[in-house]
């Protein structure tokens, strides 16, 4: 695997730990000052089953990607299952599911694991959200809880359609849903970081 740097590895670790409501909505205590008990709290679940986290993309949970009818309402054209199968921890739905509600559909196979490698599906994840977007649909990214997998697409799409990089990128979702990819997925976009930025940290 392609070296990437551990100073943004260590930012975006520290980001994801320390971005609570607290910290982003700015907190204040009775007293009138800004909390500070935010630096010790846990990373914290989403408290939505979606959320738009940049005009036209939605990032969720299996909950919702199950519900044709709900989709329909909020107007997705287009879904990406990030966590295509079978499993307790998968969604298995395919293009059949949606065809009845008119939903064109990218699946992924990915599990949520440090040692699985995300990066061979960035391309056509990528492409497929950007065809949706460009057309002016509204893409649903999902995996079965919306913290992990789905959002490490949905940074790859920023990164690499938006001139975004790896730090600009966390700080357009994390702040609109409580996203945490695992440590593998984040090492992996560190090193997409640096095929498309350099060095830069």
């Amino acid at each position: 695997m392609m070296s990437f740097s551990l100073k943004l590895y260590s930012r975006v670790r520290e980001y994801m730990i320390t971005s609570t409501d607290e910290q982003l909505h700015g907190n204040k205590s009775s007293s009138g000052n800004t909390s500070t008990f935010w630096m010790f709290t846990p990373p914290q679940a989403p408290t939505n089953s979606y959320d738009e986290v940049y005009p036209g993309v939605y990032c969720g949970d299996m909950k919702v990607a199950l519900d044709n009818e709900h989709l329909n309402k909020i107007g997705i054209t287009h879904i990406i299952n990030c966590s295509q199968g079978k499993g307790s921890s998968e969604t298995n739905t395919d293009s059949m599911f949606y065809q009845p509600a008119g939903i064109k559909f990218h699946g992924i196979k990915a599990q949520d694991s440090p040692t699985f490698n995300m990066t061979i599906f960035y391309k056509e994840a990528v492409e497929f959200m950007d065809k949706a977007l460009k057309s002016g649909g509204k893409v649903f990214v999902h995996c079965s809880k919306g913290v992990s997998r789905s959002p490490t697409i949905v940074i790859a799409y920023l990164m690499m359609k938006c001139n975004m990089d790896l730090m600009s990128a966390m700080r357009t979702i994390r702040p609109k849903r409580k996203i945490h990819p695992n440590d593998g997925f984040i090492r992996q976009l560190c090193i997409l970081n640096r095929e498309l930025y350099g060095n830069s940290d």
